[in-house]
């Protein structure tokens, strides 16, 4: 099991914990029927949310889309400048200086090849952030179904 994993599985044990009827009558609190209601669709969302892992992806996901706007235009020019030392001390001779602007034209067809590749990295982070998603929704319907169960064994038995 990833740490991920787990630490969704804490999370989720912890919520239905708190929701449980048994928990509510062995800590001494009084819960109405409609607290003891958790449906499967809250349960999602209350996880999703409390997933920091799901943002993360989310936003590099986002990151990698930004880049790739900028991923065909030309490098930035560089300009410098230059002198050499000690040429203004002696007589006849001028100060020797260079000054220089340089930029990189890459081969033609290049840019566009960058930009359709980082057009393609932003779709596939998009697509994993998308199946973390789902994976994590698969993930806690199942954890909540095998709580659903042992919670009616549970009550069935009693």
């Amino acid at each position: 099991m990833k740490a991920w994993s787990k630490a969704i599985f804490a999370a989720l044990t912890a919520m239905l914990l708190t929701i449980s009827p048994a928990h509510a009558e062995a800590s001494g609190e009084a819960r109405t029927e409609a607290d003891q209601l958790l449906t499967i669709e809250v349960l999602v969302r209350q996880v999703l949310a409390a997933n920091p892992g799901l943002q993360a992806l989310q936003e590099a996901a986002n990151a990698t889309r930004f880049r790739a706007q900028s991923a065909g235009s030309l490098d930035d020019p560089v300009v410098s400048y230059a002198m050499a030392p000690r040429t203004w001390d002696y007589p006849g001779q001028g100060l020797n200086q260079r000054f220089e602007i340089k930029q990189k034209i890459p081969w033609p067809g290049t840019l566009t090849a960058k930009k359709a590749m980082a057009r393609s990295q932003a779709k596939a982070i998009s697509f994993d952030a998308q199946d973390g998603r789902l994976l994590i929704v698969r993930q806690t319907r199942e954890l909540y179904a095998e709580w659903y169960f042992i919670d009616r064994a549970v009550e069935i038995n009693a």
